[in-house]
């Protein structure tokens, strides 16, 4: 299902993110001008994402069950932990470095 372009749900096409990138981030631009409101609270958003990398992980790992924990977001198990919570840095540009 396609929106018609410049109709009031142009961007919301089914099947694809399509032009929706475009309109999140138009949305939290204009936020931070004073122009418009948070279609979706950050915490929320969050959350969102959240869900999809713990379910990309599970695929990663075998479709394996894998416990959160609540307080904190992180995986319990810290094997997991390890490998998916970080990011690979160019040197001079890790957090401890800068």
């Amino acid at each position: 299902i396609r929106e018609r372009k410049g109709g009031p749900e142009e961007g919301t096409a089914l099947g694809g993110g399509g032009s929706m990138t475009t309109l999140h981030v138009k949305n939290f631009l204009e936020t931070i001008r004073g122009r418009d409101k948070l279609n979706c609270p950050i915490e929320e958003g969050a959350v969102s994402t959240h869900l999809c990398h713990y379910a990309n992980i599970s695929y990663r790992e075998g479709n394996k069950l894998l416990a959160i924990d609540a307080a904190t977001g992180r995986f319990c198990d810290k094997k997991v932990m390890k490998k998916y919570w970080s990011r690979d840095y160019e040197k001079g540009w890790r957090p401890d470095e800068v």
